[in-house]
């Protein structure tokens, strides 16, 4: 008979202690009360023996259940340690080695010192073109100069010629009018030969 808080725990005591009540013998009131005494204590012991398996297989669980979370952690670790592995090696990939970093150096080097070269060739060529402009302009200004001192002079003997009484000569040529001066000669062909001549200096 085990003895426990619930209702028909509470009932099966009242029928044991009613029935001793019923009884005349002392001698089986006492049997049957060391019976049921020792009916007690095996249950308590029983009850106490499980309750201890019970805590046993609650710690080894609980042991279980710690082993199972460090390894988690661990394979956790582990796996961030991979994944970040697998990051460095990427950006190790991706990034230039020395050789190639130098190599690239060396040809931007190339072209920027072959673009430094185009550009002062260009500069040189610029100038020597102002040079060249500079010298047409120099040369055109003289020319309209002599032009100007041959219209000058033309007038000058002109007038000349006029209160002298002499005219110049007009004579064809080439089926064109040319005048010829005082001295004999045309005027188209006195100014031909003075250009000539101002072309050999330069």
């Amino acid at each position: 008979v085990s003895v426990d808080v619930t209702a028909d725990g509470k009932l099966r005591l009242f029928q044991f202690l009613h029935s001793l009540g019923k009884s005349n013998d002392l001698k089986e009131s006492t049997n049957k009360i060391i019976n049921h005494l020792d009916q007690i204590d095996f249950s308590c012991r029983n009850q106490q023996q499980i309750s201890q398996e019970i805590v046993c297989l609650m710690n080894k669980n609980w042991e279980k259940m710690e082993a199972i979370k460090k390894q988690f952690a661990k394979s956790k670790g582990s796996k961030n340690d991979i994944n970040f592995d697998s990051i460095a090696e990427g950006i190790i990939k991706e990034k230039p080695t020395l050789e190639n970093t130098t190599k690239s150096l060396k040809t931007l080097h190339d072209d920027l010192e072959e673009a430094y070269f185009k550009q002062k060739t260009l500069e040189q060529k610029l100038i020597e073109k102002r040079e060249s402009l500079c010298s047409i302009a120099a040369l055109l200004d003289e020319l309209d100069d002599i032009n100007t001192e041959e219209t000058d002079q033309e007038e000058a003997n002109n007038e000349e010629a006029d209160k002298d009484g002499t005219k110049p000569e007009v004579v064809e040529l080439n089926d064109s009018l040319v005048s010829k001066d005082n001295k004999g000669d045309t005027v188209s062909g006195a100014r031909k030969r003075k250009n000539e001549a101002l072309a050999k200096e330069y």
